[in-house]
């Protein structure tokens, strides 16, 4: 079994070149603040679901 490791594996105070990727609209790369606002956006979802959820089970009974 091998096992791969990069440049920030081993040097965790090294800088790496973000990786870039191909869209439909052009080439984009995505960064921490990008995965932030994903979490964000995750949570307010669940919480609109959960809402939802509470509202519509309330309303049935």
């Amino acid at each position: 079994m091998s096992s791969t490791t990069t440049d920030s594996d081993t040097n965790p105070g090294t800088v790496t070149e973000p990786e870039v990727y191909q869209g439909q609209f052009g080439t984009f790369t995505i960064n921490d603040v990008d995965r932030r606002e994903v979490v964000t956006y995750r949570a307010g979802l669940a919480v609109a679901a959960l809402c939802f959820a509470t509202g519509t089970s309330a309303s049935s009974g």
